[in-house]
């Protein structure tokens, strides 16, 4: 009988084939993870987006709340001064308004019902210029008890109306 001497080719293509799979896995797994990563990140940006929009619209209800509440406390201080000859002015008006309106609005943090999305409202200023309020505000999404980097600074406009009236 002859002997075949191979001298291993065998196992040098065995060895290969196992290093070109191998290199193979360790590229798609890579892709794969990554993959996973970018969605956890997008899913993590789309979260704290929209807590943060959660935020903005809580405070605008919260400054509407407050300039009703204010408009009718400062009716009620007015409707205190029809018994007695002292009218106050546009500007005692005003600066009572503002009074009223500032005692509404308080920094806060919110916390969903499940825990999941809170965010926290700081009222940076409210500034009263004539006739007219600013509420400067910021809203700071939170995702899993960690907070982000706070939102821009955002404005909301109050004009207030006097109207005159005779008794």
């Amino acid at each position: 009988m002859k002997q075949k001497n191979e001298a291993g080719y065998t196992l040098v293509l065995v060895l290969l084939t196992i290093t070109l799979i191998l290199i193979f896995s360790v590229t798609l797994i890579g892709n794969v993870l990554n993959g996973a990563l970018q969605n956890q990140k997008s899913e993590k940006n789309i979260q704290l987006d929209q807590s943060s929009r959660m935020g903005v619209m809580y405070v605008e209800k919260e400054i509407n709340s407050a300039n009703e509440e204010a408009k009718k406390a400062v009716i009620q201080w007015l409707n205190d001064f029809l018994t007695t000859d002292f009218i106050p002015t546009n500007a005692e008006i005003a600066a009572k308004y503002e009074e009223k309106f500032r005692t509404k609005l308080v920094d806060q943090e919110i916390i969903s019902s499940d825990n999941t999305y809170r965010f926290k409202i700081d009222y940076i200023s409210i500034t009263r210029a004539d006739n007219t309020l600013t509420v400067t505000y910021t809203v700071i999404p939170s995702l899993n008890n960690v907070y982000a980097q706070a939102d821009l600074e955002r404005e909301k406009t109050i004009n207030i109306k006097i109207q005159e009236q005779n008794r």
